[in-house]
């Protein structure tokens, strides 16, 4: 291979990260969250996961300025139940159906075993907390958490 080729390989090659670079950066400075892939449909099967799967990286890539800034500064942002439907109401009503119908089925698969329901499965509770979470791994989680209810629920929005 001649010199020039390699001088050429790398200058463009150098330019395509430092580009890179630049894009990410300015996304995380201009309040974006850059999520990684969608979760498969093999990863997940659920086709009501994957609907809220949506719901929910459009909410977190369309984060206000501030809570993206947080999330993308500290790896996390939390809200107690009151906040996100303050803040967030459309996706306060996703998150609790979504975490209703996880209950559903949790209950679906105890009394298919003719076992009783335990106290926290018996009726609807709503989240005391959700959590965006990235982990080491580059994943984002949505976390939400309850006193009375489902104790946690993760549902992972991408990939690395």
């Amino acid at each position: 291979m001649k010199k020039s080729t390699i001088v050429i390989t790398t200058v463009l090659t150098l330019t395509t990260l430092l580009l890179i670079t630049v894009v990410v950066i300015h996304a995380r400075s201009s309040g974006k969250v850059v999520l990684g892939p969608t979760p498969s449909k093999a990863e997940m099967p659920d086709l009501q996961a994957r609907q809220t799967v949506g719901d929910m990286r459009k909410w977190v890539q369309n984060f206000k300025s501030s809570d993206a800034r947080k999330l993308n500064d500290t790896g996390k942002i939390a809200f107690s139940w009151e906040e996100l439907k303050a803040s967030y109401p459309e996706q306060a009503r996703i998150i609790d159906d979504y975490v209703e119908q996880s209950r559903l089925n949790f209950v679906e698969a105890i009394e298919k075993q003719s076992k009783p329901i335990p106290n926290r499965l018996a009726m609807h509770h709503t989240p005391d907390a959700v959590e965006i979470k990235k982990l080491d791994s580059g994943k984002y989680m949505v976390i939400t958490s309850s006193k009375e209810g489902i104790a946690h629920s993760n549902l992972e929005i991408s990939g690395p």
